[in-house]
């Protein structure tokens, strides 16, 4: 038993430390060429050599640190992340990178899941196409709350069905980065999850799951051209107004 509650001390510590240092990482606190020491780390965060040693494995994993035989291990810059990774993506909506990461997102996003919503015309079971309705169902209800948290976990929910009912483990992958990407927005304070446009983007999404359980796919490519170009337009548009530096 204490054995069990050692390991699972040691497995929040570990997330703590990589979730800390890759935060950091992200936001240039600690900056690129930098060498993290384990000593020094291990002092920080009260933690031992071994925990410290996994963290910098998982951030190494990622592509933004690489340990070096005789220098350790150093801070890689950004071109070198694996950027679609949920976690790097979780630390690039919490920070300045916010809207960038939104845009570059939404671009890969469009490419790929208009050959996903071909697909999933020929490939989507039934009882998937059933969600992908009971997705907007609990989006409308949660739009009608007022609850932001319950509308982007459904909208997260609606794409990682249509990107994994591609028949595409390549392309069902990429839900996982989308579902990410989604939950950040419910970070951001300048533009609210419910707003104005909520009525259209549901009517949007669910359009899209029509197309899919009439096995179209021309109508279901055009539809999702709407759904993601909207969205698209609308963070260009956010971009321009609050003037963040890219």
């Amino acid at each position: 038993m204490n054995q069990t509650i050692q390991t699972r001390a040691s497995g929040s510590l570990h997330f703590q430390v990589v979730d800390t240092i890759g935060q950091e990482i992200v936001d240039s606190r600690i900056e690129v060429g930098d060498v993290l020491n384990p000593e020094v780390l291990g002092a920080r965060f009260g933690v031992s050599r071994s925990v410290i040693r996994e963290s910098l494995r998982a951030l190494e994993s990622m592509g933004m640190v690489v340990a070096r035989p005789q220098i350790g291990t150093r801070v890689l810059p950004a071109e070198e992340w694996n950027l679609l990774h949920p976690q790097i993506v979780a630390w690039r909506g919490r920070g300045q990178a916010y809207l960038e990461q939104m845009e570059q997102v939404l671009e890969v996003r469009f490419g790929i899941e208009l050959v996903a919503a071909r697909l999933a015309t020929r490939r989507m079971s039934d009882r998937d196409i059933d969600r992908l309705f009971e997705a907007v169902d609990t989006m409308a209800t949660a739009a009608a709350a007022g609850d932001g948290t319950a509308y982007l976990e459904a909208d997260a929910t609606y794409h990682q069905v249509l990107l994994s009912g591609s028949g595409n483990a390549l392309i069902a992958q990429f839900s996982q980065t989308v579902s990410a990407v989604l939950r950040t927005r419910e970070q951001d304070r300048r533009r609210l999850a419910i707003n104005e446009l909520t009525p259209q983007s549901l009517s949007e999404h669910r359009e899209l799951a029509s197309t899919i359980r009439e096995r179209d796919a021309d109508k279901a490519e055009a539809a999702l051209r709407i759904v993601v170009s909207h969205t698209l337009h609308e963070f260009q548009s956010l971009r321009g107004a609050t003037g963040d530096a890219i």
